[in-house]
């Protein structure tokens, strides 16, 4: 199962400011462009 856009922003929201850019590196372009 996959996780949805839903489910990604609610992981990135509870991560600590300082490791939202090393998850954001670990998306592909199109799973970002789903969380906007």
């Amino acid at each position: 199962e996959e996780l949805q856009p839903y489910d990604i922003a609610r992981i990135f929201e509870g991560l600590p400011e300082k490791h939202h850019t090393r998850f954001l590196l670990l998306l592909d372009s199109e799973q970002i462009a789903e969380l906007i």
